[in-house]
């Protein structure tokens, strides 16, 4: 069986990430999944998560924590060197003790750019799934530049790695398709937080950044006090939130399980998404758009002038807030039932399951699996 180790940008979470939804669906490849390393200095319960078994979470998936690192950055090299080689020494006896020699390296983040380097391996990957502006971008380009097959998330990421890298390929976000797109949720009864809110319900599914500019609510609640805007999702301190909490109209339900979280989305009237100030120029179509495209009902987007809509054949966008409102109108008159099959195909077209698919050909096409 083939050997996979990926260095993941994220710990493994209850709620997948897109690393995640891709590694627990490769088909006979044994995936050794390592989480970032925790500080050198700290006290939390994860600063001899490294010492521990690995975890078994899939027939054929293992995660390990790596060991705890200095805080470093350019302005300290000898310290980044010897994170890398205390790193790279801890990965090769792992590896070592699992009979696992020249493994793929899969590699998530830019950070880990040096240390892939010091690694024996088969042939690197690198997927990036968003624009690591926080990293010096040297690493990010030799990175790609060592990586015999890059994935990336949008059509702007490919264009930003592919003088980089000729092996370049598109390979967006995806969906747990079957659970948002299941039939009887709309016969289930109401959620008991939702039987009070009146419809019809516009409602939004994702965290409340500090950045979300939601000035198009902030105005449409207003005008349309008849109309229910539902945020379902983690909330943090965006600073229109006191005044949106003050409207009659406006309801934050807060983070929902995943398992049933298809049980709220199916209750909006119209699928909402807005932009982050600080991503204005960021392309990545985010996995909520591709649930809210799984249960067929209709979607209102803020866009940025000058950038390509998305599905601009199912999806209502928006550039300001009266045009918001506007949308948001026409949305709601909707009753073409082409767009809601449209749509769902256009979602089991993002299905993980094919997301997985198409990165395993590539790489067995490589001839690195």
């Amino acid at each position: 069986m083939s050997c996979l180790v990926c260095l993941s940008a994220e710990p493994w979470r209850t709620v997948p990430n897109r690393t995640q939804h891709i590694m627990t669906r490769l088909k006979g490849v044994d995936v050794l999944f390592f989480e970032p390393a925790p500080p050198l200095f700290g006290k939390t319960k994860h600063q001899k998560a490294y010492q521990q078994p690995g975890r078994r979470v899939r027939e054929n998936l293992t995660v390990y924590t790596l060991p705890p690192i200095l805080p470093a950055g350019e302005d300290h090299p000898v310290w980044e060197r010897w994170n890398d080689r205390r790193l790279a020494a801890w990965l090769k006896k792992r590896l070592a003790a699992e009979r696992k020699k020249n493994p793929v390296l899969w590699v998530c983040s830019p950070a880990y750019a040096r240390l892939a380097e010091l690694i024996p391996r088969k042939g690197l990957v690198y997927d990036c799934d968003q624009d690591w502006v926080q990293l010096p971008e040297r690493l990010e380009s030799e990175l790609a530049y060592n990586a015999d097959v890059v994935f990336a998330a949008s059509a702007g990421l490919v264009d930003h790695l592919a003088p980089c890298n000729t092996n370049v390929a598109l390979v967006p976000n995806g969906v747990v398709y079957p659970m948002f797109a299941r039939g009887g949720l709309d016969a289930l009864p109401f959620p008991a937080d939702l039987v009070s809110i009146r419809t019809p319900i516009l409602g939004y599914a994702g965290t409340l950044w500090e950045d979300l500019d939601l000035t198009p609510v902030q105005n449409a609640a207003k005008a349309r006090p008849e109309w229910s805007f539902l945020f379902v999702g983690r909330v943090k301190a965006n600073p229109l939130l006191p005044e949106l909490q003050a409207l009659p109209n406006v309801h934050f339900l807060g983070q929902k399980p995943v398992s049933i979280l298809p049980e709220y989305v199916t209750r909006f009237d119209v699928c909402l998404s807005f932009v982050r100030l600080d991503r204005r120029n960021y392309d990545v179509f985010p996995p909520r758009f591709y649930e809210y495209l799984a249960t067929g009902k209709p979607i209102v987007s803020m866009g940025v002038t000058g950038q390509d809509e998305e599905y601009p054949d199912v999806i209502y966008t928006a550039y300001t807030p009266a045009h918001f409102i506007s949308k948001c109108e026409e949305a709601l008159r909707e009753r073409n039932t082409w767009n809601v099959s449209r749509r769902q195909d256009y979602a089991a077209a993002a299905a993980w399951s094919s997301r997985a698919e198409q990165v395993q050909r590539i790489l067995v096409g490589n001839s690195l699996l």
